[in-house]
């Protein structure tokens, strides 16, 4: 179950990029959205799925 939660949450081109983006460097979440173009609450929604 665990491999299935795992690729599951590394199957979206926004977690691979923001994984990319955190792992250059580290950024204020609203900044990281503003850079990958993206909502605030779709970021939230991206990292919390990436936490689990």
């Amino acid at each position: 179950m665990e491999c299935i939660d795992f690729s599951d949450a590394l199957a979206s081109k926004e977690r691979l990029a923001i994984l990319r983006e955190v792992s250059r460097e580290p950024h204020r979440p609203v900044r990281l959205a503003k850079k990958l173009k993206i909502s605030a609450g779709d970021l939230s929604n991206h990292l919390e799925k990436l936490k689990k």
